[in-house]
C-alpha cells in the first residue's frame, strides 16, 4: 500500500510539473510545448539547422534561451519585462517541414501567442566614444596601477573612478536609452549630473576632450512583456 501511494504521489507530481501549454501540427511545421519542472536535472537540448529547416528539441529551456535561438539575438539583447520570467522553463519540440521567412514567423508568433507575451522591438543609437582632445582627458587621468574600477550610482548624478572610458560606456547605456561602446582603456575618475542627453555629450566634450561617433548601424532589443 506504502509503494501505491508513493507512486500514485510520483505521478501527480509529473503531472503537475508539465503542463501542456501547445500542441499544433501544420504542413509547414510542427510545435509541441509543456512547463518544464524547475526541479529537473540531467536534461539534454539539442538545435539543428540542416538544409533551410530548423529543428529544436529541448527537454528544459528558459525563455531567454528559448527566445535567443528564435530570434537569433544575443542574449543580453533580450530583456523581459519582469524578472519572474527568467525563472519560467518549458520543454520545447519544434519541427520545421517547410522553408522561409513566413514559416519562422508563423512559429514565432503560435509559440509568443501560447505563452501570453508580446514582443517589442527597440531601436538604440550606437555610439562609440573616442579620444578627442588628451590634453583634456589627462586632467581627469588616473595614475595608480590598480585595475579596480568604482561606480557610485545615485538618482542625480553617476560618478566614476579608476574606470575606463569602455566601463564608462556601459554606465551611459544602462543611464540612457541609447547603446554606448568604447576602445580607450585609459582610466579616468569623473563625476556628471543627471542631464538631457545632448548637454551631457557636450560636458563630456569640453571636459574630457572625447567624441561621441554616431555609427551607422542601430541596436536592436527585444522586450518581451505579458499580455
Amino acid at each position: 500500500m506504502k509503494n501505491l501511494i508513493r507512486l500514485l504521489i510520483i505521478a501527480f507530481v509529473a503531472v503537475g510539473c508539465s503542463s501542456e501549454v501547445l500542441q499544433k501540427e501544420t504542413d509547414t511545421y510542427q510545435i509541441t510545448i509543456t512547463k518544464a519542472s524547475n526541479f529537473h536535472q540531467g536534461f539534454t537540448n539539442t538545435e539543428m539547422t540542416q538544409k533551410g529547416l530548423f529543428d529544436l528539441n529541448a527537454e528544459r529551456i528558459s525563455l531567454k534561451e528559448l527566445f535567443k535561438i528564435l530570434l537569433e539575438a544575443h542574449p543580453a539583447d533580450i530583456k523581459f519585462e519582469k524578472a519572474k520570467m527568467l525563472k519560467e522553463f518549458y520543454q520545447v519540440e519544434i519541427k520545421q517541414k517547410k522553408e522561409g521567412k513566413a514559416v519562422q514567423k508563423a512559429i514565432l508568433n503560435d509559440i509568443l501567442q501560447s505563452l501570453h507575451l508580446d514582443l517589442e522591438q527597440l531601436q538604440y543609437k550606437n555610439f562609440s566614444i573616442e579620444i578627442q582632445d588628451s590634453a583634456k582627458l589627462n586632467n581627469f587621468r588616473n595614475n595608480t596601477e590598480k585595475n579596480v574600477s568604482t561606480v557610485f550610482s545615485k538618482a542625480d548624478f553617476k560618478k566614476v573612478e579608476n574606470a575606463t572610458l569602455k566601463e564608462v560606456a556601459k554606465v551611459l547605456s544602462k543611464q540612457y536609452n541609447e547603446d554606448f561602446s568604447s576602445d580607450v582603456e585609459e582610466r579616468i575618475d569623473y563625476k556628471w549630473e543627471k542631464t538631457p542627453l545632448a548637454e551631457l555629450r557636450q560636458k563630456f566634450t569640453t571636459d574630457l576632450g572625447v567624441s561621441f561617433k554616431e555609427l551607422p548601424q542601430t541596436k536592436t532589443i527585444y522586450l518581451l512583456k505579458e499580455k
